[in-house]
Parts: structure tokens; C-alpha cells; sequence
């Protein structure tokens, strides 16, 4: 009875227990894989493993499970789901003083939860028959990649043929009724017609019809009418918001980097309204996953429609939304890790491959190699992340080609009109022969193309070379030095107020748009740097760029403002051995100049003016017949050049100096000043990685050249371009005709989310240890279809939804349900519960609050008593979120929203394409006593009691509202009878607030209102 389900709300927060979260899966092959076979081979297998047929200390070998359970001289170390009784488990927790291990330091509780964790879900060990956790006695690539059925190429089937020829509205209906048929089961009846909007309007736009809506549908007895529904979902700007977030599981979507202090990714919800502008757009999803991987690479950019600022470079914030450590020790082993999640987002994300398990080892079951992993390794540390000022950066990167125009003209006319005396005593500048054993890292006056790599307009589209014209000291003359130099014309640019600045040193200082980086080298001891004017030198040793602690404080150096080139030092001496580029940023209001970065003991000696050199009457003219045929090529001609510009030239020279003058003041009022920033990708040069022996950065094997997976494209160089690989990447990953998981993985994943179930069950995982596809020619078919229609997400959904396996029913055919009791073969539709989010924001909608608005930085997040923490913010966020939609809210990795966490809400680590859905006695305490559930059941009570209507007209639009359907009779009677007990209760009429109030918080309690039928 309805009635005693609304009296049951009162004492539920008595019933329930202690809210537990559901544990993470330690029972997983791949939680062995990546946290407990890595730790046992870096800290155990040198002295417990086989080493080289030596004796293993204390006759214990910790490299099988059955070894572990078999034990050595004190016993068996491993009791499975028993940690407590584990041996191994007392050792790293140093709780015996005569077995601690590893010896030289205790692990870090994280390691030790993850070990107890393992133990105590049964010691998962997959592969165990296969051999030793060293490695696979016989890794045979060929053959695993012939074996399993991911592997091979998307052929297109023909649509099978059925016998009930009325129930298919569709060729995916021809499948899934022709494996029923096989099977002797019939589909479900279609649902009511209040059922399917429902159903489709959450799926497509994650809120609920409203009553409107659902008397148009309603009323359209066309035989369109269903597609006209589905036609205005995927019209609106709310179709983006809800697949978005489906999309931010997959790439670990946060604001912050967590760990300690919790500090800032900036801007990061600029890649958050890119998903939902690219989702609403339908950008093919080709393209779409071209624009996260190298986004800033593509020759042509895709432009916003109506504000024209560049939306590729914003997917490359994908690479960099992982978590960091703000002061690592270990600053390689740190790098290994973060890498380490950005190839495991990359290859579950695009591909459901668990490609980082191949980390230590050749992956245990999948054809792929730890080379394949080093591989991909080498292509992400060939870029190094920057904030881009995205909004100017098309604008201003044509004003650079227009002033290296205007440069050359000018430079070309004012050397041909050159006129003058003979000269005398003209100083040549010159810098000494560099130190024996002296690297040089760049000389930007021998640079190649792929080696300048500024992150905007600001230092040109090359370097400033000998006889280019420049202004200095209020008059034009000609460059006698080539460098990197940063033109002071871009000075005035700006960035919006409160936009997001870098955590620590870095963020001190604003560096977008006025900074160059040098290729990538290996650190020998000091680096010297030949520059002019003042700035800042970071030197990003092993990409590590969150500087903020005590241990890294010398990767930064700031150096004074001067008029002339002079040697400054840096000492990494500390970083031999490491990977690094450097990034020079301009002062404030100063000019940087940037001719040579070296490395060596001693530094080099400082640049001098060299002597006095006389021009005579036959230097000069021989320079000048020069000029006649271009501007200065040598330190000389410039000097001289310079000279005759001084002592006064023709009416021509000042004319074509003039021109100069005015062109680039032209130039400087277009320049777009103030732009947004955000993550993004910064494209450096390219590293082949060696593979890491055992995982491990302090044991190098050999040099792996830069590809995607051997099984896929091949065991050589993907690429002869200069650079990190990265567009190389995107381009072979989405290559239909040599990577088959690219389309099958996403139409798997659209089929999950509108059916509860993925045609592979598994969404992130297509390997072997994955699940197999239940119907492999209707995934195929899709496959192909998605990929001839232009990779349209919009049109997947649109077929999908208009099916008739879509409008089934969950109520099953009796005999179905008995022979296919999980649904395997979709014969009927499955009751899905809604995610937190979404149910969140079904509140807001109900109760009048939702704020519509689109895109913006995110709301703060409400901190309630129990979040504490360091990096905790400043200033806590309104209960209602500004009643923006949950997609709005701030996503702090240290403070994420209790709501969504008791509903399955990742926590943001890797790509989680399937959450979890559990039932927990924490979603029914949230639901009955979370103040936001209650405020927002206050203010549907106040809106309804706004309107002119009787108490059972009231009870009807609120049942319409949050269900989509009238109330029974049984229903409207125990609401009438509900009302006046809570009126009794509370000493108010039943007209009043408190009554309304409460019965609006009994619906949101109601199991109809979280799941869709």
C-alpha cells in the first residue's frame, strides 16, 4: 500500500545501517595487474623470486601464488582472505620486529591498503599456469591477436532474415529478434507510451519530460511522433550536458590533482564545455577523438561557429586531467606514474585495451608488448602542458605570418635603398668559441623547424634572424644576432578576471602566450642560457611542472633585466640523467631574447663587442651592392647596414622604415588582447623511450621507437615527422582499416548506456580477460554503419532509440524470463536506476529551481561538517549548486560531492565506462536526510501550493511532474490521507507548507522516481 510506503520515510534513517561505499574490485585481474604485481617486482622478486637459480632468502619465492601459499623456512606467507593471518601482510606492515619488509623502508599505506585489499578479496593471480610473474615463458604476439575475437577487422554482416517480419522497425531489431527466435523466446510488449518518453527523455538529456511535453507526445497519434520527440532531444543544448558526462567518466574529469593540498587544475571546465559543445554539435567522433590526442596539431583547426576561437586545441586537455603530486621525492619514478594513467585512460578510453598492464611485463593474456606500452610512453613525453590562450590564438598566429611579411618587405626595401658615407670604427659583436665538451642544447640561429616551439604569436613564427628589421631604442635598424625573441608587441595581452592561474612558482607568474620551450635533452650538470632582457627559465625536468614543495624550488630561475646578451647558469646538476626542456618566459614590461642554451663545465666565456673594425670606402660599397639584393645575411653587413641607417640614409630607406612602423602599429590594433585560458597540449620534439626493466625507471632496456600497437599498425616508427608522434597517434588510432576497436568500443558504449548492458558487458576492457560480445554481428554492424555514416553519434542514438528492442517493455515474456534469466539477448528492457547527477538534477527540475544556463567555471562545492582536508577551499558553495545542473558542479578530488558518492559517482582516477550500481543503506539516509533533498522538496511544495488548484489537482500535477503519469486512485486517496496526518503532526492546516513539504519528500523517496521503467 501506498500509504504505508509514505509512513515508512519516517524511521528508514533508524533501519539502515552504517553507509558504506561499495568496495573497489581488488578481486580483478587488473587491480593485480596494476597494484600488486608492480610492488611485488620492484621491492621482493630480487630477493624472493628466481634469480638466476639462487637459493631464495629464507626458502620464501613470492613469484606465484602457489608459492606464496607453499611459504619458506617460517611458514606458508599468504592465508587467502585473511590478511591478518598473512604473513606477508604482518611483514609490510612492520608489525613483527624481526620481519619487516622490504628491509631498507617501510611501503606506503596506500601500497599496504592495496596488498591487505588483495589478500583479502582471494589473492587474485591471473595466468598463474602460464609461468612466473617475472614474465609469459612464450609471449606469442601473432597468434593471441589471431586468437581473440577483438582483433580482427569490422566486416559488415548481412541483416539477418526473421520470421515475425511486423516486430522489426529497424535492421538492429532483424538481430536481436533473430538470436530470440533461435532461442524459441519472444520480446517484451512494447511499454506505454508514458513509459518510453520518460525512458528517452532522461536517457538523451538526463532530465525528466515535462507534463507539457508529455501531453504533446501524447496527443501526436502519428505514426512520427515518436521520431519528433527524439528529433527535439537531440536538438537540445541539454543533450550535450548529459553525454558529456557520460564522456568525463571515461577521461577522469577533475578540477584538482588531489593528493595532498588538492590544488587546482585551471580552467579545466573549459574541456568540460568543449565535450558538451562538440557532443551537441555532433562532431564525428573521428575527429572528436583526433581533437583529444592532438588536437593542436591538426592542420585545420575546427573554429566555434559564432565566436571563432579554436576548439581542437581544447580536446588536448584530456591529456592532462590525472592526478599530480605537488613535491614528488622521486621526481622519474613520479613521471612513470602519471604516464603510466595517461596511457591507461588513452587505451581503455578509445580502444577498452588495458595496455598499461604491459608496464613491467608483457601483458599476460592480450597481444600487447611492453614495447607497445614504452611506445606510447615516448609519444606522451614528447609534449609538456601549458595554459593556451585559446580564444586569440587563431587571430593572433595570422598576425605573426602578416608581420613576418611586413618584416621582409620592409627589411628588402630599406637595404636596397640604402645610401652613405664611407665608415670607420664600426664594433662587430661577437661570443668566443664555446669550452671544449660543450653540448649545445639549441642555437636559434641554426634551429631547425620542428625545434621552435613557442606556445603562441608572441615570439614570431621563427627566429629572428640576421637582418631582420627591429625596433630598439625608439628607431628601426637591423638585427646583427639571430635568437628566439619575444616581440613586445603581443605585451599588453590579458586574461579575463578570476581566470585560474597554476598552482605555486609557476602560477606566480603570468607565462601564457609569452613563453618558448627548447626541444627535450638529457640533463649533463649546469645548463648556461645566451640571453638579453629579464624573464624567467623553468626547466620541466621529467615533465613535472606542479612546482610547489621544498624539493624543486632550483627548477626555476628568474634573471634580471639587461640591455645586452650575457651567459646566466643553471645548475640541474642534481637532475643528471633526466629528461628535460626548457621554458623561457618575458617579464613584465621587458623584452626576452633567447640566442643559445648549452650545457657543460665551465661557462662559457661572456660575449664581448669585439674590436674597433674599419669599413673603408670599398667594404662599404661591396656591402652595399649587397643590400641591393636583400637585407644583411652576416653580423657584419648588419653593423654596417646599421651604421648608414644612423648616419642618416635616403628619402627611400626612411620611407621604407616608416612603412615598417606604420604596418606593425596596423598589426598591434588588431591583436586581440584578453583571451581565456586552458590546459592544453604543448607540442615538443620527439623521445623514443626505452623500456623500464621490470617497470622500474631505474633500469633502462632498449630504445623503443615512438607507434601504436604492434598487433594494430606494426612494430616500426609510426612516423619520420619531427616531433612528439602525437597527430601521427591520432591519425592511426582512427584508421577504421587498421584499428577495429575505435568504432566498435563507442557504439558499445552508446548501446550501454541505453540499454544498462553493452553488447561486450565489459565497456572498458575488449581483452581476454574481458567479456565476449553476446550478439558480435549486431556490434560489427553497428560498427560499420557508424563509420559510413560519418561518425555520427547523433545518428547512432537516433536508431537506437527508435528501435523497436528500445520501446520493449522490462516486463518479459514469462518463458523468456525463465530461459534468459539476465537478459542476455535483450528480450525484454532492463530497469536502469539513474546516476546521482541526473537524480540530483530531476530535484532541481521538479521543484522549479533548475537554472538552465549552459557552459561557465563550476560551482563551488557545498562543504558540509565532514569535509575536512587539506586543500580544502576557501569558501564553501550554495546547498542548491545555484540550482545549475550537476555537470556545473565543482569536481575537487579531495572534495568530492557526498551525494553523488553514495550513487556510484567515480571517484576520478581512470576511465570508469560502466559505473558501479549498488544499494546501500547510504542512498536511502541521503535521500530522506540530505538538506538539499529537503530544501528542494520545500520549494516543489511551495510552487505547487502557488497555483490555483484543488489538493487532489495538486496531488496529480506533482505525480505527472516526477513520474510522468497520473496516481492510481489508491494513490491519490492515501497522498489526501498523508496530507492530513503530517498537518496534524506538524499543528498546521493541510493547506499550509510543512504537509506539502513532506509529501514532496516522500516522492523523491519513491523507487520510481530514481529508476527508469
Amino acid at each position: 500500500m501506498l500509504k504505508a510506503r509514505l509512513a515508512a520515510v519516517a524511521f528508514v534513517a533508524l533501519a539502515c545501517g552504517p553507509a558504506l561505499r561499495a568496495a573497489e574490485p581488488a578481486a580483478s585481474p587488473e587491480f593485480f595487474e596494476n597494484k600488486v604485481r608492480p610492488v611485488l617486482i620492484e621491492h621482493c622478486f630480487k630477493c624472493h623470486g628466481d634469480s638466476k637459480g639462487k637459493e631464495p632468502k629464507g626458502g620464501l619465492r613470492l613469484d606465484s601464488r602457489a608459492a606464496l601459499l607453499k611459504g619458506g623456512d617460517n611458514g606458508p606467507a599468504l592465508v587467502v582472505g585473511a590478511p591478518d593471518k598473512s604473513k606477508i601482510i604482518e611483514a609490510v606492515r612492520y608489525q613483527n620486529a624481526d620481519m619487516q619488509m622490504p628491509p631498507k623502508g617501510k611501503l606506503s599505506d596506500a601500497v599496504i591498503a592495496n596488498l591487505t585489499a588483495w589478500v583479502k578479496a582471494g589473492a587474485v593471480w591471473p595466468g598463474e599456469a602460464a609461468g612466473p610473474a617475472i614474465g609469459i615463458a612464450a609471449f606469442d604476439l601473432a597468434k593471441r591477436k589471431r586468437e581473440h575475437w577483438a582483433w580482427r577487422p569490422v566486416r559488415a554482416p548481412d541483416v539477418p532474415s526473421v520470421r515475425d517480419a511486423s516486430w522489426p522497425a529497424s535492421a538492429v531489431d532483424r538481430f536481436i529478434l533473430a538470436k530470440l527466435e533461435a532461442n524459441k523466446l519472444r520480446p517484451a510488449l512494447p511499454a506505454e507510451r508514458r513509459v518510453w518518453i520518460r525512458r528517452v527523455t532522461f536517457d538523451l538529456i538526463g532530465l525528466p519530460p515535462t507534463p507539457a511535453e508529455i501531453d504533446a507526445y501524447l496527443a501526436d497519434t502519428s505514426v512520427d511522433a515518436e521520431r519528433t520527440v527524439v528529433e527535439r532531444l537531440l536538438a537540445s543544448p541539454h543533450f550535450g550536458e548529459r553525454w558529456a558526462r557520460h564522456w568525463l567518466d571515461l577521461v577522469r574529469y577533475a578540477e584538482t590533482r588531489g593528493h595532498e593540498f588538492d590544488p587546482l587544475i585551471p580552467n579545466a571546465y573549459q574541456y568540460r564545455d568543449y565535450v558538451i559543445r562538440g557532443l551537441n554539435a555532433d562532431v564525428p567522433y573521428d575527429r572528436f577523438v583526433q581533437e583529444q590526442i592532438a588536437g593542436d596539431l591538426l592542420p585545420k583547426p575546427r573554429l566555434h561557429p559564432k565566436d571563432g576561437f579554436n576548439e581542437s586545441v581544447l580536446g588536448t586537455g584530456f591529456w592532462f586531467l590525472n592526478e599530480e603530486v605537488h613535491s614528488p621525492v622521486d621526481i622519474r619514478q613520479d613521471q612513470a606514474d602519471r604516464f603510466d594513467n595517461r596511457i591507461d585512460v588513452l587505451t581503455k578510453t578509445f580502444c577498452a585495451l588495458t595496455v598499461s598492464c604491459a608496464r613491467c611485463h608483457d601483458h599476460k593474456f592480450d597481444a600487447i608488448s611492453t614495447r607497445d606500452y614504452y611506445a606510447l610512453y615516448g609519444i606522451i613525453e614528447g609534449s609538456s602542458y601549458r595554459q593556451v590562450r585559446f580564444d586569440t590564438i587563431e587571430q593572433n598566429r595570422r598576425l605573426g605570418r602578416e608581420l613576418d611579411e611586413l618584416n621582409a618587405q620592409s627589411a628588402r626595401a630599406s637595404s636596397a635603398a640604402l645610401r652613405g658615407k664611407p665608415l670607420r670604427a664600426i664594433p662587430e659583436w661577437k661570443v668566443p668559441p664555446l669550452p671544449a665538451g660543450t653540448e649545445v642544447v639549441i642555437d636559434y640561429s641554426s634551429c631547425r623547424p620542428d625545434q621552435w616551439l613557442p606556445d603562441d604569436a608572441s615570439f614570431g613564427t621563427r627566429p629572428r634572424q640576421i637582418g631582420d628589421l627591429i625596433v630598439e631604442g625608439g628607431r628601426v635598424q637591423f638585427a646583427e644576432r639571430a635568437a628566439a625573441v619575444y616581440d613586445r608587441l603581443w605585451s599588453d595581452a590579458a586574461v579575463p578576471p578570476k581566470t585560474e592561474a597554476d598552482h605555486g612558482v609557476l602560477g606566480a607568474r603570468p607565462r601564457s602566450g609569452r613563453s618558448i620551450r627548447t626541444p627535450m635533452f638529457q640533463v649533463a650538470g649546469k645548463l648556461h642560457y645566451l640571453v638579453k632582457g629579464g624573464g624567467m627559465a623553468f626547466a620541466a625536468v621529467d615533465g613535472h611542472t606542479l612546482v610547489a614543495g621544498p624539493l624543486h624550488g632550483s627548477l626555476v630561475m628568474e634573471f634580471p633585466n639587461s640591455t645586452g646578451y650575457r651567459w646566466v647558469t643553471h645548475d640541474l646538476s642534481a637532475y643528471q640523467g633526466h629528461h628535460v626542456h626548457v621554458e623561457f618566459t618575458a617579464g613584465k614590461e621587458q623584452e626576452i631574447a633567447v640566442a643559445m642554451v648549452v650545457q657543460g663545465s665551465p661557462a662559457p666565456p661572456l660575449p664581448l663587442l669585439g674590436k674597433n673594425v674599419d669599413a673603408d670606402e670599398h667594404e662599404v660599397a661591396a656591402t652595399i651592392e649587397r643590400l641591393a639584393h636583400g637585407p644583411p645575411t652576416t653580423a657584419r653587413d648588419a653593423s654596417i647596414a646599421n651604421a648608414l641607417l644612423e648616419i642618416g640614409g635616403s628619402q627611400e630607406v626612411k620611407q621604407a622604415t616608416a612603412d615598417y612602423l606604420t604596418g606593425r602599429e596596423r598589426i598591434a590594433k588588431e591583436i586581440h588582447k584578453t583571451s581565456r585560458l586552458a590546459p592544453a597540449a604543448w607540442e615538443g620534439s620527439a623521445v623514443d623511450e626505452r623500456v623500464f626493466i621490470r617497470g622500474s625507471p631505474k633500469g633502462l632496456g632498449e630504445p623503443v621507437p615512438r607507434r601504436f600497437l604492434e598487433a594494430l599498425a606494426g612494430n616500426g616508427a609510426m612516423t619520420t615527422e619531427p616531433g612528439s608522434g602525437r597527430l601521427a597517434l591520432a591519425k592511426t588510432m582512427t584508421d577504421r582499416e587498421k584499428n577495429p576497436f575505435i568504432a566498435r568500443v563507442m557504439v558499445n558504449r552508446v548501446w550501454h548506456h541505453l540499454f544498462g548492458r553493452g553488447l561486450v558487458a565489459s565497456v572498458d576492457n575488449f581483452g581476454v580477460l574481458g567479456e565476449a560480445p553476446t550478439h558480435p554481428e549486431l556490434l560489427d554492424f553497428l560498427a560499420d554503419r557508424f563509420v559510413r555514416d560519418g561518425w555520427s553519434t547523433k545518428n547512432l542514438i537516433r536508431d537506437l532509440v527508435l528501435s523497436s528492442t528500445y520501446r520493449m517493455s522490462t516486463l518479459g515474456d514469462p518463458e523468456s524470463d525463465k530461459a534468459d534469466v539476465q537478459n542476455l539477448l535483450v528480450h525484454r528492457m532492463r530497469i536502469r536506476r539513474l546516476e546521482g547527477e541526473a537524480i540530483r538534477d530531476a530535484m532541481l527540475a521538479v521543484s522549479g529551481r533548475l537554472d538552465r544556463a549552459s557552459f561557465g567555471p563550476p560551482i563551488p562545492v557545498h562543504l558540509t561538517p565532514f569535509l575536512e582536508g587539506r586543500g580544502k577551499p576557501g569558501v564553501s558553495g550554495p546547498l542548491d549548486g545555484d540550482g545549475r545542473r550537476s555537470i556545473y558542479q565543482s569536481v575537487r578530488r579531495n572534495f568530492l560531492n557526498p551525494f553523488f558518492l553514495a550513487f556510484d559517482t567515480p571517484i576520478p582516477f581512470s576511465t570508469v565506462g560502466r559505473r558501479q550500481v549498488s544499494n546501500v543503506p547510504a542512498q536511502a539516509l541521503i535521500l530522506l536526510n540530505d538538506p538539499f533533498v529537503q530544501q528542494q522538496a520545500a520549494l516543489w511544495a511551495k510552487d505547487v501550493l502557488a497555483r490555483p488548484m484543488m489538493p487532489p489537482e495538486r496531488i496529480r500535477s506533482m505525480y505527472l511532474t516526477a513520474f510522468g503519469r497520473p496516481p492510481t486512485n489508491d494513490e491519490s486517496a492515501a497522498c489526501l490521507e498523508f496530507i492530513d496526518e503530517q498537518a496534524k503532526r506538524h499543528g498546521t492546516k493541510p493547506d499550509e507548507l510543512k504537509p506539502w513539504a513532506d509529501l514532496a519528500h516522500t516522492l523523491f523517496n519513491m523507487k520510481e522516481f530514481i529508476y527508469l521503467d
